[in-house]
């Protein structure tokens, strides 16, 4: 554990160490989920002294505290982190909650994090930094969850509750003082439930849940049910419901986004994913994704996509819906209920009734239970100066929009005191990653290797632009919305560790194994450790990129065609000037954005 800086329950002074000195330095970090534990690897490694201060009884974040039969939507090989590989790579798969959970706790142990967490712990306010001091003052306070009795005929206390450590979290000591020169806030964009609201709700006298309470079916079973929402949880819960219910219906106001299975021809979907896609014009990739949906749903069969009958592939040709435009809905639960269990799908709601709900089309739907999921948000109160937090109002507010920080992390009034982490949400691909990118950078920045650019505010709103012009549809309700590659690369390119460029073309000769799964397989995050401050162990990257699977897309149809006329194309366009996102270079697309 990080020395001296708890006092309980008062406060309590201590010494000011010089700022040159980096092994000086202290880091609180609220948070212990993916991003909270990649920032304090990455610190440590930095030199810096790190507590992290975790509501939930285990790591993970919100992967601790999931519904029953939580899955993934991203595959171990997209979301593991570069520092940490466990030989799944072999064979890709979708996590469950409680593998990546375990995942985790293997990369906080080896890398000494675990033992620098503190276990249901709420910080209460972070005031601002003393004058005296030059640090932050955490205020902290140990909480346990509010225990639930079950229905059994003993009464007993609900273990489920006390393992998922519920959101209700009950107070349960004196308040606690910690002193830090930087904070790190990891807590994330699901803190929070959004519950919408309809008219005339009060008068339904069934039931209305926010899915942050859903923990599985049981309770729903011979039920009419309504499901509101079509996000990736909202998706998996409607067929886990679905299979019990007597009657189940969907309501999406504006339908799903870019829909695709979990697995595809028995393999992680995601796996076709590559850098080789942006190495084209945005109007030939998104040529390249209509064709895929196209091939993928004239070929079901053949990919063994019994459980939709490829109508994904068909719904996203038909609406023009593609990786490059929309927000992915990356599993097909909600198509598997329509298809075998009868689920009709509804618009938006227009009012509530006594029995149930009328939609904005006139028709309507009775029902014993409405089930929320209409998204979540962060909760950063304890950083507001209306309660004795350190941030003013005013700035506290564009963190409920983090594209106005610089990539979403450093607000120019702030610079690398306060900043946020793991507040990137790629529409494909997995925030992880995105959150170890950060950490990389932020560990740089504060050990003094790494400078923030002076123009910063130019950035933010270059970002910004092209963030919002890629997704007009979700955008707008999704702040932290960004494209992956995009992002990973503007990233990589202020550490220091892109692989694109002149690194390249060399790597096409040196290793010309690493380079082809560089280009043509899935964008994992170890393509960033080929570059950097301490260089790469090309040995460890021969082996683990020898072990790393191409999809089997690309042995066949537009994916092998691809390949093939691949090297072809990028000579000719780059014989023409473009400037290749992913390859070379500045990042541009046809709008005109860079993203730098």
């Amino acid at each position: 554990m990080a020395a001296a800086y708890a006092c309980a329950p008062a406060s309590c002074n201590t010494s000011t160490q010089s700022d040159d000195d980096t092994s000086s330095k202290t880091v609180g970090i609220v948070g212990a989920g993916p991003a909270g534990l990649v920032f304090a690897k990455e610190l440590l490694e930095q030199g810096m002294d790190v507590v992290l201060f975790e509501m939930q009884k285990n790591v993970g974040g919100v992967f601790s505290r999931t519904y029953d039969g939580t899955m993934l939507t991203t595959s171990n090989v997209l979301t593991q982190f570069s520092s940490h590989q466990t030989g799944e790579e072999k064979e890709p798969l979708m996590y469950t909650a409680e593998q990546y959970v375990g995942y985790l706790e293997s990369f906080a142990k080896r890398f000494g994090v675990l033992s620098r967490i503190h276990f249901s712990t709420r910080v209460e306010r972070i005031a601002p930094k003393s004058e005296e001091t030059g640090k932050y003052e955490f205020t902290v306070r140990n909480v346990s969850p509010r225990l639930e009795t079950t229905g059994d005929h003993d009464g007993g206390i609900n273990n489920d509750a006390l393992m998922r450590a519920e959101w209700d979290l009950v107070p349960c000591s004196d308040e606690m003082r910690f002193y830090f020169d930087h904070v790190v806030v990891c807590s994330g964009v699901n803190l929070q439930p959004v519950m919408a609201r309809w008219p005339d709700m009060d008068k339904f006298r069934g039931e209305i849940l926010h899915t942050m309470g859903y923990k599985n079916a049981e309770p729903y079973k011979g039920k009419r049910v309504l499901l509101v929402g079509l996000g990736e949880s909202g998706s998996d819960i409607a067929l886990q419901v679905a299979k019990v219910a007597s009657q189940s219906a969907i309501s999406s106001r504006s339908g799903p986004g870019t829909v695709t299975p979990r697995y595809l021809d028995q393999e992680p979907a995601d796996l076709i994913t590559n850098r080789a896609y942006y190495c084209m014009p945005d109007e030939g990739t998104e040529t390249l994704w209509r064709n895929i949906f196209w091939w993928s749903y004239q070929n079901r069969k053949a990919l063994k996509d019994h459980a939709t009958n490829g109508k994904w592939a068909l719904d996203n040709y038909k609406r023009n819906a593609l990786p490059t435009n929309r927000f992915g809905t990356k599993n097909t639960s909600f198509m598997v209920a329509q298809a075998e269990h009868g689920t009709a799908i509804h618009p938006d709601i227009d009012h509530f009734t006594e029995t149930g709900v009328q939609f904005v089309d006139g028709t309507t739907f009775d029902c014993d239970a409405v089930i929320v999921n209409t998204g979540y948000k962060g909760d950063l109160k304890f950083l507001s100066s209306s309660t004795g937090g350190a941030v003013d109002d005013d700035t506290l507010a564009d963190f409920g929009d983090v594209r106005l920080l610089f990539k979403h992390m450093y607000h120019p009034n702030l610079g690398s005191d306060i900043v946020l982490g793991g507040f990137a949400r790629p529409a494909f691909g997995a925030i992880p990653p995105c959150a170890e990118m950060q950490a990389r950078y932020h560990a740089l920045v504060l050990a003094g290797k790494k400078e923030l650019p002076a123009d910063m505010d130019d950035r933010i709103r270059r970002d910004r632009d092209f963030e919002m012009k890629r997704y007009p549809k979700d955008s707008p309700r999704l702040s932290a919305l960004t494209d992956y590659l995009f992002y990973m690369e503007s990233m990589a390119d202020l550490i220091g560790c892109s692989p694109k460029g002149e690194f390249l073309r060399k790597l096409n000769k040196s290793h010309p194994n690493i380079h082809k799964r560089v280009m043509f397989g899935p964008i994992s995050a170890h393509a960033y450790r080929l570059r950097g401050e301490h260089g790469a162990d090309f040995a460890a990257m021969e082996k683990y990129y020898g072990d790393l699977p191409f999809s089997r897309f690309f042995s066949k149809g537009p994916g092998a065609m691809f390949i093939k006329v691949h090297a072809m194309l990028l000579n000719i366009m780059q014989g023409l000037g473009y400037n290749l996102r992913g390859v070379s270079g500045e990042v541009h697309n046809r709008r005109g954005n860079t993203c730098a």
